[in-house]
Formats: structure tokens, C-alpha cells, sequence
């Protein structure tokens, strides 16, 4: 019973208590929708990928413990007992580390190359209302000059002429229009590469790139995630009254992160991260939670209830592997259910409308229709789903493998190549040191009633007593020598090492290790011939990670800086293209052609036709073929017109006093100099 005393209300115990229970079963309809339909069936995908990859995880633990130089523990344990040389042999670590230099090199080249570029598409629209205007204004100018026709010839232009006149303008103008057509598309395809640049070193997307190019030759598969949009505080330098001063601001900006195979669970029957329903888990804190309070497509209650749910011990979702990923990254395992973090799922996949209008999304929603979505859950809470905001259905992810399997989302990975030959090679190695500490001394056995009091060691200047009667019976002590089997064991670890050159598809002459290179590879140029025939194999490599990672993800960034970017002057019809080793390839030829063209053409006939300007412009594009400031090295400043004799480089005066033969006079030696 509620009294009231005047403007002050007094509420009695049981009416409080009745309150909160009211309260509190709001709340929980309230988390009705949140807790049911949608939880369940991304709960339902994320438990089937969970268990499609139970076989793949297995591969990723023995390529982790392969490239770390670990034993598997079966294994192990097996060696243990029967005693002996634990050796293990680093080749897969140094494959895999010379392989990811080498794909370094060819996608990050010294001297600030990109791994893409910006290009207009061949034949660029025109926007049509400049179309229309170009075509009324030669409209309006055959008008003009067919009325001028008339005042001069003092006759009424016909129609033959006056067409002739249209044809031309139109000629004319079509030519010039495509001119300032490409252009300005050349302008804003490079405004759009240097933007995109930005953002990626901005958005840590060369960082990324190079812990993702680490999974691709360690794991069955290499994932890169982005443009994901976060809020960041930066810091900017602003002008003040006393110079430039700090100023931090929070602003949205674009990243790309490098997402483990270990944390990626995509559909049984998928071959690339945009089938079937995808799988991302997250370890987040609890600050995480609190800066997307707010945000649009989260729902706050359900955050809420995460961290009221969540605040003491956290929410881990255990795996299998979690072991040996621990063990692989070199980190200490958290034995135990406690953790300060807390575990999400999110899933990019179908769901159904009616599951969605359950969770209270207000957009006009078919109850029948399938959805694309992105949602994330905690336990049986969904704290967000959206629509997929990508026109296309695309989803924020690039995937490549180091050998694909056609029709497999996992393929093969470099540690699985030379599997066999790496377990050869270790027991060579531990043969090798068994049998070098067995054969490195002898073994010898005594009578022990002969020698009851011999300690058993072997010591120099060492007299053991005896008689007659026992030096008559044969030696109290003998010696047995252990051969030295080394040499053979040796023979078989070479063999199988240069198997594993071969069959990862990185021999070791390319970083520098010819030791081993016979034949062929005993010449400098037969060497330069193998190294270049097995260029091809790390070149199809590299085209992999172009095609599965850099490619979508320079399309998604084209297209949300086209959708989103405030400059309207990087907007254009422009395609960017991941140029891995092809364009690389193309763009060395095509520096190596324009030198031998600006050679060839060193001449004064070939000078005289291109003029100061042509001559110039050849110059240009060699310097930029070769990555050189074209800017500095060419100012714009217009060429001044100096005399033909004084521009033409390596010109030699015209020769005086031929002779009949058309030799100048003076003898050979004047000849040659002349010459």
C-alpha cells in the first residue's frame, strides 16, 4: 500500500518488492525475442561449422607444431621412451620463412611499391548531360557557319553543306571530348590510388598483410577482414595562437586486420568466405561492449544483459585447439574456465525474415524471404544483426590457400608439402646423434669376479691387480668399437631435404644457398635459368593471394570510398587491379622497352621529328618507368628553344676533307676518332 504525506510518497517493503519483480519481468520479455528465434539458429550454424572442422583443426595444430619445430606429443612421448636425441629440424621453419620473404618482395618491393593499382576503364561513360550540351553547342555552330555562308555567298546554304558542316563539328568534338575524357579520368583514377593508399597505411592494411601472408604459408588457409569501420581517437596537429598544438579527436576510420584460420569456421559445403553461412569468433573485454553502446545495430539492452550476465569471470567458448594454439603462438595456455574476456560469434549468412521481425528488426521485413546478415551473439543473447549493408551480398572477407583444392575452402598448406620429408629428415638427425655419441668412444664389458673392485670407468695409467692363474684365463676387461654410421645417415638426410626443396616448390639457391646446386646450377647463367624456371611456382602462388585476398578487398574499398567519400573528384569510372607479379612483370619489360626506344630514337633524324617537347615527354615516361621524381627532374617551366646543333645530345661536327672514299683525310686513327 502506497501512502502519500503531502508532495513526499511512502512505499512499503512488499510494495518495493512487488516493483522490482514487475520490473524485472520486463526486462525479460523485453529479451524474449533476443534469446530465442535468431539466438538458436545462429547457435545451430556456428555448432555445424564447429564440427565440419574438426579435421581441419587437426591439420592446423600439425603445421603450427611443424613450422615451430615441436613434436607432436603421441610422437614425443614414443621417442622419450625408447631414449636417445630429441633433434628436431628447423627445414619447414626456414621454407616457410624463406617463402614469406620472397612473396614480400614480390608484392611490397623496396622503394614504395604497391601491391595495386587505379586504372579508367577503357572506354570511360560520359556523363550525358555534357554529351547533350557538346551536341547543342555543334548544333548551334553548324547554325552559325551556314549562316555565315549565306551573308558571303549571298545563296541560301542546302542541306548537302550544311550536314558536311554537322559531320565535322561532330568529328571534331567527338575527338576532343574523348581526349579530356581520358584525361580526367587518368586524373581521378590516380587521385583514387593515392586515396586508397592512404587509407591502407592509415588502416594498418600493410601490417595485416604481412601476418596474413605468415598464415598462408604456415596454415591451410590465410584470411584478411576489412574495410571494418571503428571509432579511434587520433591525434592532429591543429594551428594555435602559439604554433601547432595536439588536439585528439574520435573519428571513424577504416581498417584491415589479419583474422586467425584457427577463429574462422566457414559452411561444410563452401569454397570461398561469400558461401553459405560464415563463421568469425571474437575474444572482446568488457570496454569493448561499453563503447558500442549506442551505436547503430546494436541493441543496447542486450549489451547490457551481456555484461550484467558477464562481469565476474567472463564467457569463453573453449575449442580443442586452444592448446596448441597457445603452443604455436608462444604464449602460456589458461588452464581453467576463468578469463576476463568474452567470447562472440558472428555469422554473415541467411536467415529468415520471420526470426528477424522476432528480434524486433524495424525494417519492412517478408516473413517467408531469406535475409544475408550479420549477427553476433554471446551465449544465447544477439547484441546485433543488420542487414548486409554491400549491395552486391558481398562480405568483408578475402581468403587464399598456398595450394588450392578446387571446390574446398581449405587447401593444402606448405607444411603439408614436405610433411614426409621433414619426419626423414629428423630421424636421419637423431640417428645421426645416436649413433655419433655411441661410435665416439668405445663400450667395454670386465669380469666382475675378476675385478671386484674396478669401478668401471675407463682411466688413463689405470693397473687393476692379478695372478698367474687369472692372466692364464684371458683378458679381465674388453673393448668393443661402435661403427660410425654418420656418412650414410648424412646421404639420407641430404636426399630427403632436397626432396623438400622440391616438393614445396622453394629450392634453397634462391635465398642464396648454392651449395647443394649441380649441373645446370654450377654456371652463372644455368643458375639464372633455374632460379627463373622456379620463379613460376612462387608466381602462381602469389597470383593466389592477389585473386582470393587483395583483389576483393581493393573492389570493397573502391566502392565504399565511391559511395561514401566526400571528394566527388575521385569518383569516376575506374576499376583497381591487384598487380601482384603479372603487372610487376609487365611493368619492368615495359621500362626496359622505353630505354631501348629513347636509344634507338637518340638521333638527329628521330630528334628532328619529335621536336624539344616529344623528346621530352619520352624522358619522362623512362623516369617514371624507373621510379624517378619526373617532377623534379623535369620542371614545367617551358623548354626554352635553343638552336637544333646545341639540343641534339651526342652530336658530332659534320667531317671536313673527305677523301674518294668518303673517309676524312688524315689517316685511319682520325677516322676512328671522328667516328
Amino acid at each position: 500500500m502506497i501512502k502519500s504525506r503531502g508532495l513526499t510518497k511512502f512505499v512499503s517493503n512488499a510494495e518495493m518488492e512487488r516493483a522490482e519483480k514487475a520490473s524485472a519481468k520486463e526486462k525479460q520479455d523485453a529479451m524474449k525475442p533476443v534469446i530465442t528465434a535468431l539466438s538458436a539458429h545462429v547457435r545451430s550454424v556456428w555448432e555445424r561449422n564447429k564440427r565440419a572442422k574438426l579435421d581441419i583443426d587437426t591439420k592446423l595444430e600439425k603445421s603450427s607444431r611443424q613450422r615451430n619445430c615441436i613434436y607432436d606429443p603421441t610422437l614425443l612421448s614414443a621417442i622419450q621412451s625408447a631414449g636417445g636425441s630429441e633433434a628436431y629440424l628447423g627445414i619447414t621453419a626456414k621454407k616457410c620463412s624463406d617463402t614469406k620473404a620472397w612473396i614480400l618482395d614480390i608484392l611490397l618491393p623496396s622503394g614504395g611499391g604497391k601491391p595495386f593499382e587505379v586504372v579508367p576503364t577503357p572506354l570511360p561513360d560520359l556523363p550525358q548531360d555534357i554529351v547533350a550540351a557538346a551536341e547543342e553547342r555543334v548544333r548551334q555552330m553548324a547554325i552559325q557557319q551556314a549562316l555565315s555562308m549565306e551573308s558571303q555567298t549571298g545563296q541560301p546554304a542546302d542541306i548537302v553543306a550544311i550536314n558536311g558542316i554537322l559531320k565535322a563539328a561532330k568529328t571534331l568534338m567527338a575527338k576532343h571530348l574523348a581526349q579530356a575524357l581520358d584525361d580526367e579520368a587518368e586524373s581521378t583514377a590516380e587521385k583514387m590510388e593515392e586515396l586508397i593508399e592512404d587509407q591502407f597505411r592509415e588502416g594498418s592494411f600493410y601490417k595485416a598483410l604481412v601476418e596474413v601472408v605468415d598464415d598462408f604459408v604456415t596454415f591451410n588457409a590465410a584470411v584478411m577482414k576489412g574495410p571494418v569501420l571503428k571509432n579511434k581517437k587520433v591525434r592532429k596537429w591543429v594551428q594555435g595562437p602559439t604554433g601547432y598544438e595536439p588536439k585528439v579527436v574520435t573519428e571513424i576510420v577504416k581498417e584491415w586486420v589479419r583474422v586467425s584460420p584457427y577463429d574462422i569456421f566457414p559452411d561444410p559445403d563452401a569454397e570461398d568466405c561469400n558461401s553459405g553461412n560464415f563463421i568469425e569468433k571474437h575474444k572482446l573485454t568488457r570496454r569493448d561492449f561499453t563503447e558500442m553502446l549506442g551505436v547503430p545495430g546494436y541493441k543496447d539492452e542486450a549489451i547490457r544483459e551481456v555484461l550484467r550476465r558477464y562481469s565476474d569471470k567472463g564467457f569463453h567458448e573453449w575449442m580443442t585447439t586452444d592448446s596448441a594454439r597457445a603452443e604455436g603462438e608462444n604464449r602460456q595456455f589458461a588452464v581453467g574456465f576463468d578469463t576476463e574476456t568474452i567470447s562472440v560469434v558472428e555469422m554473415w549468412g541467411s536467415v529468415p525474415g520471420s526470426k528477424l521481425i522476432d528480434w524486433g528488426m524495424s525494417k519492412n521485413l517478408d516473413s517467408d524471404m531469406e535475409y544475408e546478415v550479420n549477427a553476433w551473439i554471446v551465449a544465447d543473447i544477439v547484441f546485433r544483426a543488420v542487414i548486409n549493408p554491400d549491395p552486391l551480398g558481398r562480405r568483408p572477407y578475402g581468403k587464399a590457400c598456398f595450394q588450392t583444392i578446387p571446390g574446398a575452402f581449405w587447401g593444402r598448406s606448405l607444411p603439408e608439402n614436405i610433411e614426409d620429408d621433414q619426419t626423414m629428415c629428423n630421424a636421419a638427425a637423431r640417428a645421426i646423434q645416436n649413433n655419433m655419441g655411441l661410435s665416439s668412444g668405445p663400450m667395454g664389458e670386465y669380469d666382475a669376479d675378476r675385478c671386484p673392485t674396478y669401478s668401471g670407468q675407463i682411466t688413463p695409467w689405470l693397473m687393476i691387480a692379478s695372478t698367474n692363474k687369472q692372466m692364464a684365463e684371458g683378458s679381465a676387461i674388453k673393448f668393443h668399437n661402435i661403427p660410425n654410421n654418420s656418412e650414410s645417415l648424412i646421404r639420407v638426410y641430404d636426399k630427403f631435404s632436397l626432396l623438400a626443396d622440391e616438393h614445396s616448390g622453394i629450392p634453397a639457391y634462391q635465398q642464396g644457398n648454392t651449395a647443394n646446386v649441380g649441373g645446370a646450377g654450377s654456371t652463372a647463367s644455368g643458375l639464372d635459368m633455374l632460379m627463373k624456371a622456379s620463379s613460376r611456382g612462387v608466381m602462381g602462388v602469389v597470383r593466389s593471394l592477389d585473386d582470393g585476398i587483395i583483389q576483393p578487398i581493393l573492389d570493397m574499398a573502391i566502392d565504399h570510398n565511391m559511395q561514401y567519400h566526400p571528394d566527388e573528384s575521385v569518383k569516376g569510372d575506374i576499376k583497381a587491379y591487384a598487380i601482384g607479379t603479372s603487372a610487376l612483370a609487365i611493368k619492368q619489360q615495359a621500362a626496359i622497352r622505353r630505354m631501348e626506344f629513347a636509344t634507338a630514337t637518340n638521333n638527329p633524324i628521330d630528334y628532328a621529328l619529335m621536336g624539344p617537347s616529344g623528346r621530352k615527354e619520352l624522358l619522362k615516361g623512362v623516369a617514371d618507368a624507373q621510379d624517378l621524381p619526373v617532377d623534379k627532374i623535369f620542371p614545367d617551366d617551358p623548354m626554352p628553344q635553343a638552336p637544333m646543333q646545341t639540343l641534339i645530345p651526342g652530336q658530332t661536327p659534320a667531317p671536313e676533307n673527305l677523301d674518294a672514299a668518303g673517309n676524312k683525310a688524315g689517316g685511319q686513327a682520325n677516322l676512328m676518332r671522328a667516328q
